[in-house]
């Protein structure tokens, strides 16, 4: 799941792991505009139903988890077996969930803190920053959500 917005997937720098590892087509496994948990619902109702199912699904934010959940359980499928699910924020009701939640932890601090001085910046010198990408540190939660792979 992504977050909300119009941008295309060619335009997210980060979607380029998709082609280096030889993924074509990704944008039919992208979802767009879920601004609720029962929009993750249906929306991830949808993506089960494609020929072509996903093995994991990724979270823009640890909310969307309950109806991503919801959306797997009422598909058939099971949560780690049949496709693995990690959030973003670890807030603390997801380790609760049947599986609990793995997902990446970050400092809403230093985001936030980032986030200010460049909007400060822009500010004192009326101008608009030209878009780039940026990275924060986080740390990945395990929990029960992905399946373990044998090599």
């Amino acid at each position: 799941m992504t977050r909300t917005g119009s941008t295309t997937g060619s335009d997210w720098r980060e979607l380029r792991v998709f082609e280096e590892y030889g993924i074509r087509d990704y944008e039919k496994y992208i979802i767009r505009d879920v601004e609720s948990e029962e929009d993750a619902y249906y929306k991830t109702l949808e993506l089960m139903r494609q020929e072509e199912r996903p093995t994991g699904i990724f979270m823009f934010n640890d909310f969307m988890a309950y109806g991503v959940y919801r959306g797997i359980t009422k598909s058939g499928l099971k949560i780690p077996d049949d496709i693995s699910v990690v959030g973003f924020d670890d807030i603390p009701q997801v380790k609760y969930l049947d599986p609990p939640l793995t997902t990446l932890r970050h400092s809403l601090a230093d985001t936030a803190g980032i986030i200010f001085e460049r909007l400060m910046e822009q500010i004192k010198t009326q101008t608009c920053a030209p878009r780039s990408l940026t990275f924060f540190k986080g740390r990945l939660i395990e929990r029960e959500s992905v399946r373990k792979i044998e090599s």
